[in-house]
C-alpha cells in the first residue's frame, strides 16, 4: 500500500475532561519504534494508519480493545520517502507549502 502524494494518517487520542466549570481538550499522537528510514532522524515515529483501517480507528467505541491495539502496527520503511527541507520548517510561526519543498526545488 502506498500513499503516493497523500497526507499520512497518524494514530492519536483526543479527550475532553471537565474539571468544575472548565473543559480541557487534550490530544496526543501515538508513537512507536522508528523504522529504518526514520531511525536516522529519531528513535520514535508516529504510528501511521493505512486507509483501510481509518474507519475502525475513528469509531473506537464500536471496536474491541484488541482490534484497536492490533491497528497500531509498524509502518514499513519502503512506504516512506524522505528529502531535505529548509531549516525554516522548525519554526512554528512559519507557514506555507514551501516549507516541505525539497531544498533543491527552492529558489533563494
Amino acid at each position: 500500500m502506498r500513499f503516493e502524494d497523500s497526507p499520512l494518517f497518524f494514530a492519536g487520542l483526543w479527550e475532553a475532561a471537565t474539571v468544575g466549570e472548565v473543559t480541557i481538550d487534550s490530544c496526543t499522537i501515538i508513537t512507536t519504534e522508528s523504522n529504518t528510514v526514520m531511525r536516522s532522524l529519531h528513535d520514535r515515529m508516529p504510528v501511521i494508519l493505512p486507509p483501510e483501517v481509518w474507519d475502525a480507528w475513528l469509531t473506537p467505541t464500536q471496536q474491541p480493545d484488541a482490534i484497536l491495539l492490533s491497528l497500531l502496527q509498524f509502518y514499513y520503511a519502503e512506504q516512506l520517502q524522505l528529502w531535505p527541507v529548509s531549516p525554516a520548517v522548525e519554526r512554528a510561526s512559519n507557514e506555507g507549502a514551501q516549507l516541505i519543498q525539497p531544498i533543491h526545488d527552492q529558489s533563494s
